[in-house]
């Protein structure tokens, strides 16, 4: 069997396109673009979502928390041999109110979730790499989405959710790496990749994934 790798992300694993909101077909998307250079021995799952948050429900629309769709999303791709997760720029959104400490906590809520289910249940425990997204940039401020956001506030935390991921993941021993230090959202909303951007990250998780899978 193929090593299996499961992305578990928001629309910035999705694929959104912010000229025009469509999806970035195969050829940009980043999880894509890994499938290829990883080749024929590797299958590249995509789990994202627009919107998703670790475990917050949007007050609207619902059906936004990462914590409820995980595990039957864990069961319906098990066996999995490396599990990324990148989340938490939604989260920033002022309809949640969540402080950085608040946001981290989700990310360890979830790691927790997925944890019991891998040593209880699956097949196989896989390798996880928690993924800090890009930091929000200046052009939210001018964009369609920036009304959801209290736009200084949430530039200024998503420059420090980093560390605060960092510190989780590594209480499960589990990778991190933080894509903000290589990686820029858009020049249009501040909040998604443009292709460069989706080039950028597939590079940066492939060589990740040649050192440590």
């Amino acid at each position: 069997m193929k090593k299996r790798i499961l992305c578990f992300g928001d629309s910035n694993t999705w694929g959104y396109n912010a000229k025009d909101g469509s999806r970035y077909d195969e050829s940009i998307r980043w999880t894509c673009l890994l499938e290829n250079q990883l080749g024929n021995g590797y299958k590249v799952i995509e789990e994202g979502q627009n919107g998703r948050t670790f475990i917050v429900d949007d007050f609207e629309l619902g059906y936004m928390s990462g914590k409820y769709y995980l595990q039957p999303c864990l069961k319906s791709h098990d066996p999995i041999d490396l599990f990324i997760i990148m989340l938490g720029t939604n989260d920033l959104k002022k309809s949640y109110n969540l402080s950085i400490s608040e946001i981290a906590e989700g990310l360890y809520e979830v790691l927790y979730i997925a944890n019991e289910y891998w040593d209880k249940c699956a097949r196989k425990k896989p390798v996880v790499l928690v993924v800090s997204p890009p930091h929000i940039g200046e052009k939210l401020k001018s964009s369609q989405f920036a009304e959801d956001f209290i736009v200084e506030d949430a530039i200024i935390k998503s420059k420090e959710l980093g560390k605060h991921l960092k510190t989780k993941a590594e209480s499960f021993s589990f990778s991190f790496l933080d894509a903000a230090k290589y990686v820029t959202a858009n020049n249009i909303d501040g909040l998604h990749l443009d292709y460069q951007g989706h080039k950028v990250l597939a590079d940066l998780i492939y060589e990740w994934i040649r050192e440590n899978l």
